[in-house]
Formats: structure tokens, C-alpha cells, sequence
């Protein structure tokens, strides 16, 4: 077998192992995502907050609660030009800021 006719097959083999890769991993998150929907509600919609709705459940003023809202990583995403909050998600943020003795500031 000459080095190039062990190439191609390297490549082959090379390019389905990544075609399996990809397909497992496809089918681990639809599935994952999937369960973890029907998980936390029967409800394939989001419930969510907004910036005031937030505020409030929290008793933080209107520009604390906008700048948290603002965090890359709080759980908020944008419906036209509101800002929504994933109500999921929030408890798993505050939880992790306060493992972490961030805090919320």
C-alpha cells in the first residue's frame, strides 16, 4: 500500500468518525433539550419576566435590576426591543452567583 492509497483512507475513516460525532451529539442535544423543557414545564414556551416584573420580585430599584438584567451571562434575551428574562433560569443565576460570593451587584 503506497503512502498516498493510506492517506485517502485515513481521510475517509477521518470523515466519518466526524460524521458520527455529529450525529451523536445532534441527538444528545435535541433530546437533552427536548426533556429539559418538558422538565420545567409541560409548556414548550418560555415563561418569562420582565426588567419590571424582576425588579419587583426581587425589591431592587429599576436601574440595579436593568444592570443585572445587562450581565452577559444573566439569563435575558430580547423580544423586539424589551428585554424578557428566562423565570427558569433566574433561580440557577442567583444560585450561582452566591456559590461563588459574587453576589448580585
Amino acid at each position: 500500500m503506497t503512502d498516498n492509497e493510506l492517506q485517502i483512507i485515513i481521510d475517509e475513516v477521518s470523515k466519518n468518525i466526524c460524521n458520527c460525532l455529529e450525529d451523536v451529539v445532534k441527538s444528545y442535544l435535541e433530546t437533552h433539550l427536548e426533556n429539559r423543557i418538558v422538565m420545567h414545564n409541560d409548556s414548550p414556551f418560555v415563561e418569562t419576566l420582565t426588567v419590571d416584573e424582576f425588579a419587583k420580585a426581587f425589591k431592587l430599584s429599576k436601574p440595579i435590576a436593568y444592570e443585572i438584567v445587562n450581565k452577559e451571562d444573566f439569563p435575558s434575551f430580547k423580544v423586539g426591543r424589551s428585554i424578557r428574562i428566562d423565570k427558569r433560569l433566574v433561580s440557577d443565576w442567583v444560585a450561582r452567583q452566591l456559590a461563588t460570593k459574587k453576589g448580585v451587584s
